[in-house]
């Protein structure tokens, strides 16, 4: 974005505030997102941070931007750390392109391995706390209750991955379960942190109605790949102790997760090298998510205690 832009972008949220750089802020692979930074008339200086996406993003869902705005009003008033909206162009009539205009939190990436079972613990409870936001204040598109065999990529080959697709093909639970608001990539690399305590959930781009074990199992892979079991098993049980777990739900939606990615392991990828851990690579992630669908395979086929009669 040119300083121009920005300028007129600056003039609906601090009329009178000149701007004085604008910075790409780098980490997503779908949206574009930029910090404005300013000086107010009085001489303080001030950030808020545009959020924009590719033209083709708008053209299979134009309402992107007005929901993630609303779901980041919902989010702030049900008790998760958000960014406040200051300015929503749904049309593109003041830029060329539609926008959302957010306040800047004073926070940081952290995808250190220092106190990684804190931060796990923290996120996993505030998963829950996600998942209890009222659906019926905000339409949003539910997750596919069907899986796409499509989406997963080329496994033919790959032992794990088979026998996951198999299993999650042979399912026809999924329909159920599908009415709680979810983030859709709680991840470490959509949450911010300030003096060891989440500031603030970002990028609610995929958010989405659906079963919350979807959430829980996408959180729980990414644990594991940047931080290890410990991590995962840490965020995993933060998110019991606030809401309930089916275990059988929770070890099929493990193997979707591990099937997610599809062929899109190295783009991920450079999302982690770009914030400081090269040592998460294709490589590790695939071997690590073959271990995480086989120990779900595990847990699927261990023999159950019978149900107690009535």
């Amino acid at each position: 974005m040119d300083l121009e832009t920005a300028q007129i972008l600056v003039r609906q949220v601090e009329p009178g505030a000149r701007v004085c750089g604008v910075t790409p802020l780098l980490g997503g692979v779908s949206g574009i997102t930029e910090r404005i930074d300013l000086r107010r008339t009085d001489g303080t200086e001030r950030r808020v941070v545009v959020r924009r996406y590719p033209a083709t993003r708008y053209l299979g869902d134009p309402g992107c931007l007005a929901r993630e705005a609303r779901l980041l009003e919902l989010a702030r008033a049900g008790g998760v750390p958000s960014p406040e909206v200051l300015f929503l162009d749904e049309t593109g009539a003041l830029i060329g392109e539609p926008c959302l205009v957010v306040e800047h939190i004073d926070g940081v990436l952290d995808f250190g391995p220092d106190d990684s079972l804190a931060r796990a613990r923290e996120m996993g409870a505030l998963l829950g706390v996600i998942h209890a936001l009222p659906r019926a204040s905000i339409e949003l598109p539910a997750v596919g209750a069907r899986p796409d065999p499509a989406s997963w990529g080329a496994i033919e080959g790959d032992g794990i991955l088979a026998r996951a697709r198999d299993r999650v093909l042979g399912w026809d639970g999924w329909a159920r379960g599908a009415e709680t608001v979810l983030h859709g990539d709680f991840w470490p690399g959509n949450v911010l942190w300030r003096e060891g305590r989440i500031a603030a959930v970002i990028d609610w781009e995929d958010a989405r109605l659906g079963d919350p074990h979807a959430d829980l199992a996408i959180g729980r892979l990414d644990q594991r790949w940047l931080f290890g079991d410990a991590a995962s098993a840490a965020f995993t049980e933060a998110y019991r102790a606030r809401a309930p777990v089916d275990e059988e739900r929770l070890a099929l939606w493990d193997l979707r997760a591990a099937l997610r990615p599809g062929d899109q392991l190295p783009l991920w990828a450079t999302a982690y090298a770009a914030k400081g851990r090269p040592d998460v690579t294709a490589r590790t992630m695939h071997a690590e998510r073959q271990r995480f669908a086989a120990e779900a395979l595990a847990r699927l086929d261990a023999p159950r205690a019978p149900r107690p009669t009535e």
